[in-house]
């Protein structure tokens, strides 16, 4: 990564984080909730009979509901463990009440839940601080979710309010691109530059 790319990467994150985490408490459930009901009503949610999915943080839009949604629907669920070395392991969970939070006081399953390879994944939905309609996607710059998916073949949904809608990512060639981002406005499909938008 070059300088000017960090430069203009860390200076997005300082504002879009800002903007997040202005958000009134009420906006971020009300919000989720219209974000949570296009999840559920897509196919790729749908159709997926296992999902990994983050534990939302700092007014990231909430899964705790579609963690619940997809449990009760009867598929197989698990949640992102972090480590050193940009190492990423989903673990299963069977009831979001049992997961515990990590140092940084994200939820996340016990050392003791069933690993859950990529593999065996119908759908990751993962956060992001921002995105494009190409897919690119900004992150917090750890590069877990870039190593977890270097070598993926199934879709990637990230969950962003409308702010976090940008026109340009600096992109460089071990970043993972997202298959679709979903907002309260709708599901946007990107695909290699062209996108389009569903349900609004």
């Amino acid at each position: 990564m070059t300088a000017a790319t960090r430069a203009i990467k860390a200076s997005l994150r300082r504002s879009m984080l800002q903007e997040r985490e202005a958000l009134p408490r009420a906006d971020v459930v009300k919000l989720s909730q219209e974000i949570r009901l296009l999840v559920e009503a897509s196919d790729l949610f749908r159709q997926a009979q296992s999902i990994g999915c983050y534990s939302s943080f700092r007014n990231e839009v909430e899964t705790s509901p579609i963690l619940e949604s997809a449990l009760n629907s009867g598929k197989i669920v698990s949640v992102p463990r972090t480590f050193g070395n940009r190492l990423m392991i989903h673990g299963e969970v069977t009831d979001i009440r049992s997961m515990l939070p990590n140092e940084m006081g994200i939820l996340q399953p016990r050392e003791s839940a069933p690993p859950v390879l990529s593999a065996e994944l119908d759908l990751i939905i993962m956060p992001g601080i921002a995105f494009t309609r190409q897919g690119d996607r900004l992150g917090f710059g750890g590069g877990f979710y870039d190593t977890y998916l270097q070598d993926r073949s199934l879709p990637v949904m990230g969950l962003a309010y409308d702010f976090q809608m940008i026109p340009e990512i600096p992109r460089e060639p071990h970043d993972c691109r997202v298959d679709c981002i979903v907002t309260k406005s709708g599901i946007i499909m990107s695909s290699g530059g062209c996108a389009k938008t569903e349900g609004g």
